[in-house]
């Protein structure tokens, strides 16, 4: 918070400014931690993305217009800035569903976080998971790297995060 105090012709003015509150026309700054409401589908500046859910007091991915304050690229970026303790612990677990055989087929290629690489890596799927629970698989890479990219074995169970990624 600073304080500013101006002296003209007599006067006193004082004037406060609460840094990220209240703007310069008066009206509150939005929080980087709100609920951004869902994008309609024919919007052409939305995609799945990342906000807080304010009600769920934690980090959720929707269709979400890309250039909304509050909106995030990926998970772990949202998780820092407003919900540290959430993490991710699905991503430290290996890939669901992998095959046992070496054969490749371009049709079951999936992707899985590497928490050890930090790294979204594809590998050969034979088993679906049911998508009511987290786990770490994967069809599209974008979508391992907004639901994983940036937590690492320190910061994937839910620690204190700084911006860096680091406890």
């Amino acid at each position: 918070m600073r304080l500013f105090v101006s002296t003209t012709a007599g006067y006193t003015a004082v004037v406060l400014l609460l840094s990220g509150v209240i703007s310069v026309y008066g009206r509150g700054a939005e929080s980087v931690c709100t609920t951004v409401p869902r994008a309609s589908s024919d919007d052409p500046d939305s995609d799945i993305l990342v906000t807080y859910n304010t009600a769920q007091q934690r980090c959720v991915t929707d269709l979400l217009n890309k250039h909304r304050h509050g909106v995030y690229n990926r998970t772990f970026d949202c998780v820092v800035k407003c919900s540290p303790e959430q993490g991710a612990p699905f991503c430290a677990v290996g890939p669901f569903g992998k095959c046992d055989d070496r054969e490749t087929d371009p049709e079951r290629e999936a992707f899985f976080y590497n928490i050890q690489t930090q790294r979204c890596e594809p590998y050969q799927v034979c088993n679906e998971p049911s998508r009511d629970k987290e786990v770490n698989f994967f069809w599209l890479e974008e979508y391992c790297q907004l639901s994983c990219g940036g937590f690492s074995a320190t910061n994937v169970n839910g620690t204190t995060i700084s911006p860096q990624g680091k406890p």
